[in-house]
């Protein structure tokens, strides 16, 4: 009987994240909507002579999920992040989750299954994709995440659903995996 009851939950709560996101996306600003913020009124009000690097939004998503990320290294995830999500026409913070979930902002993870990097890209599964790369290109940001956003990209388009694209990406139809990737796209979505 509590099966049931967290089954149902589930398939209540993915509805209500298929229902609310649209509606919660038209709120989110575009890049070209968003004000840049300085490190200095982020991180560092007090030292206003030590000159601070730039901090984006999706940046300061990235640093919200992980603070433990480098801020430098974070600007540059960001900025890959920022560029393939315009060229594919992906939503920052759906890949931005995916990301999270997948390797935590860490650039130099392999997991059991060799999949690599900040998007976790497989290379036996995606050879197409990692062609005309070296191994350890794959680890480079802007090569990692201008894949993943391809493949997230083509199983968006062909599974017609963002749950449907994850559970490809995934490999696996893990329903808590997919609902933490999908619970911290909405809550990114609400707070920024």
């Amino acid at each position: 009987m509590n099966r049931y009851k967290i089954i149902d939950r589930t398939i209540i709560v993915f509805f209500l994240i298929l229902i609310l996101f649209p509606f919660v996306m038209m709120f989110v600003p575009t890049n070209n909507q968003v004000e840049e913020v300085t490190q200095e009124e982020v991180f560092y009000p007090e030292l206003p002579y030590i000159k601070k690097p730039k901090v984006n939004h999706t940046s300061l998503m990235i640093q919200s999920l992980n603070s433990k990320v480098d801020v430098s290294v974070a600007n540059k995830i960001a900025n890959s992040v920022d560029k393939y999500c315009e060229k594919y026409k992906l939503s920052v913070p759906l890949v931005v989750s995916l990301m999270y979930r997948e390797s935590s902002f860490r650039l130099i993870l392999t997991s059991k299954a060799d999949c690599i990097g900040l998007m976790q890209i497989n290379p036996k599964a995606h050879p197409n994709k990692i062609k005309g790369y070296k191994y350890a290109q794959l680890y480079h940001i802007d090569v990692n995440v201008k894949i993943g956003c391809q493949i997230l990209k083509e199983y968006l388009t062909s599974e017609k659903s963002v749950k449907g694209a994850l559970v490809r990406y995934l490999g696996a139809s893990n329903n808590g995996y997919i609902m933490d990737i999908l619970s911290t796209c909405v809550e990114l979505s609400i707070k920024n």
